[in-house]
């Protein structure tokens, strides 16, 4: 008998590829970043030496039905996706599209210039400008030489 060091996960992977065969999905795909509603709320950030960007995709949301905010630090997505057809004359095999209302939270570094933000929206996609305080700036010094 040979001993082997024991894996706590040990099985899961069967239990997920059953699971994935009865859901028709795929659950080593990279998942989208989703809020407490189930919001399909895909965000980039990246960095660099005069602010920081955020970009997120909010399809088939109204700018009007949006709302940012920062407080504390806290920068604040939030917003409604609001149903098309009040009418309800179509009978629905199936919604997969989340309307409600939506909420994200981001911590913003302290380094972070909040009266400075800008917002914008277009096409689906909301892409913020979080900029740097000055003094948090890199700055290039000179260096003097004596003669």
């Amino acid at each position: 008998m040979m001993l082997q060091k024991w894996d706590p996960y040990h099985g899961f992977d069967r239990f997920f590829d059953d699971v994935n065969h009865v859901l028709g999905r795929n659950w080593r795909a990279p998942a989208r970043t989703q809020d407490n509603n189930g919001t399909p709320f895909a965000v980039d950030v990246r960095e660099d030496e005069k602010a920081i960007w955020l970009t997120a995709e909010l399809p088939g949301i109204n700018a009007d039905d949006l709302n940012i905010r920062v407080e504390d630090d806290v920068l604040q997505i939030s917003g409604e996706r609001r149903f098309e057809d009040e009418e309800n004359r179509d009978s629905y095999h199936r919604i997969e599209r989340y309307y409600g209302k939506f909420e994200r939270s981001f911590t913003l570094p302290a380094y972070v210039n909040h009266g400075g933000i800008k917002a914008e929206y277009r096409d689906g996609v909301l892409k913020l400008q979080l900029p740097k305080k000055p003094e948090t700036q890199p700055r290039q010094i000179k260096v003097k030489t004596q003669a």
